[in-house]
């Protein structure tokens, strides 16, 4: 999986966006298995998540396993959107969205950001969701989702002033997110998110 890093003094946007270097492709999901195959790119989608608004069907609910990631990928970025305007480093609704090595990253993001009196205002723009590759005959199911992530409206404040923090850098990035099947309900275990400029 991924290395993550966690710099000190750095915000929950930084640490969101440092979270790894790495391709899921390369060091995830072709680690764990050897049915896995390149998928179908699902329909894209250009709509923007929504911290208040959570997915018409749950992902559970979708019998295609590819566009069920595709929703969990989307709860999940609702649930982060949502907790970070707090920022709510227990947000329960993030953590029946993500677990592993993703939640635990987001989580500590929260922390940091709680800790030095910042939060997050706007949302990111979402775009080109995609399946790239999956491992449907696995135990659990495991499907990477990709697409694009625009931060220029997801802007890190100060927590008490809504005053801008300085030295923060927003812009188009590229993202990769591990999505399994656990006991049931989908999950995002793992992310990769690219530098300013890769999307």
């Amino acid at each position: 999986m991924p290395t993550q890093t966690n710099p000190s003094g750095a915000t929950m946007i930084r640490v969101f966006i440092a979270l790894a270097t790495g391709s899921l492709l390369a060091t995830g999901l072709t680690a764990c298995s050897e049915d896995e195959t390149p998928a179908d790119p699902a329909p894209a989608t250009t709509s923007t998540p929504s911290a208040s608004a959570s997915p018409a069907v749950a992902p559970e609910d979708i019998v295609d396993p590819h566009e069920a990631a595709v929703a969990a990928f989307e709860r999940f970025m609702d649930a982060f959107v949502a907790a970070s305007a707090i920022p709510d480093p227990a947000s329960v609704e993030l953590a029946t969205a993500a677990t592993g090595d993703a939640l635990r990253a987001v989580t500590d993001a929260l922390q940091t950001n709680l800790d030095e009196g910042e939060r997050s205002e706007g949302e990111p723009a979402i775009s080109d969701v995609t399946v790239t590759e999956s491992a449907l005959n696995t135990d659990p199911i495991q499907v990477v989702v990709t697409s694009c992530q625009d931060t220029t409206d997801w802007l890190s404040v100060d927590a008490e002033t809504g005053e801008p923090v300085a030295d923060e850098e927003y812009g188009r990035r590229h993202i990769e997110a591990l999505v399994e099947l656990l006991d049931g309900r989908w999950y995002v275990t793992d992310l990769a998110v690219q530098g300013v400029g890769t999307c």
